[in-house]
């Protein structure tokens, strides 16, 4: 008698950010489709939290909330919609991903992380928390070829990018949301 294949568990990601980083445009990129609205706008387009699932070729099942922007003047309690958002993926998340732009200011996101600090009671989601790098066509040496993620958060970004790259464990990769499909999967690493 043939053995009965399990099911893999879904894998449960939560995406942080200012408002008009990327967030839900990543969102669409690891579903695959257009889930999220995602365009350039002055303001959070994302105004709470919101969830799309998809099965991915592998058969693999991956749930992504897209939360409101941390900067976002109309929301200032982020870390109680994080919260929220983190009880739509029971029972947890696998994984706070922290979205970033080149060498834009983290000091919302450092906040954020100081409330989820203190939320959790101790800094140990950072243990499941790395960064995803939007606008990989941005990271470029001097002579304006592209560089190697770990090479431009070790040489190019700014201390506060340094600091939270050091506090998520040096986890990051780099997608560029504009590129095709075989782009995004170079830039990600993952052949």
């Amino acid at each position: 008698m043939a053995k009965a294949q399990s099911v893999p568990e879904p894998i449960r990601v939560v995406l942080i950010g200012r408002t008009g980083c990327g967030k839900s445009a990543l969102g669409n990129t690891l579903l695959g489709c257009k889930t999220f609205n995602s365009y350039p706008a002055g303001e959070s387009v994302t105004m709470a939290c919101e969830q799309g699932t998809r099965d991915l070729p592998s058969g693999i099942k991956i749930t992504v909330v897209d939360t409101p922007g941390i900067l976002d003047t109309k929301n200032r309690g982020v870390a109680l919609d994080i919260t929220k958002c983190i009880s739509l993926l029971s029972p947890g998340p696998h994984a706070f991903i922290i979205v970033l732009q080149p060498n834009r200011a983290v000091e919302a996101e450092r906040r954020v992380i100081k409330d989820l600090t203190e939320l959790f009671g101790n800094d140990k989601f950072l243990a499941y928390t790395l960064i995803v790098m939007v606008r990989r066509n941005e990271m470029r040496d001097i002579d304006g070829d592209l560089i190697d993620i770990h090479e431009f958060m070790n040489t190019m970004a700014n201390d506060d990018v340094k600091s939270l790259y050091t506090q998520c464990g040096k986890r990051v990769i780099a997608v560029e949301n504009l590129a095709s499909s075989t782009e995004k999967t170079l830039c990600t690493g993952n052949h």
